[in-house]
């Protein structure tokens, strides 16, 4: 096998095509590459309602050691019940 010699502006040439190769290849494969996909859309979160105050109950008064009658209701509606028979 005989090596023949290759000269310099040959092996140049060969290098800046094998070159010019590759940096077309890569901008034509970045250039056709597919969108990436749109990021899906999150649904708006409902608003949160905010919370209402329940009503605290009145409480009721202590009743006092003992018995306390109304006698004023009673006398009234006795009153009411004589008018109505008469």
């Amino acid at each position: 096998m005989s090596e023949g010699k290759v000269s310099r502006r040959k092996y140049i040439a060969v290098a800046g095509a094998a070159a010019a190769a590759a940096v077309i290849g890569g901008a034509a494969y970045y250039l056709t590459r597919p969108a990436p996909p749109a990021p899906t859309p999150k649904p708006t979160p409902a608003p949160t309602p905010a919370p209402t105050a329940t009503p605290k109950p009145t409480p009721a008064p202590t009743p006092k050691p003992g018995v306390t009658l109304d006698f004023w209701r009673w006398s009234y509606a006795s009153d009411f019940v004589s008018e109505c028979l008469k």
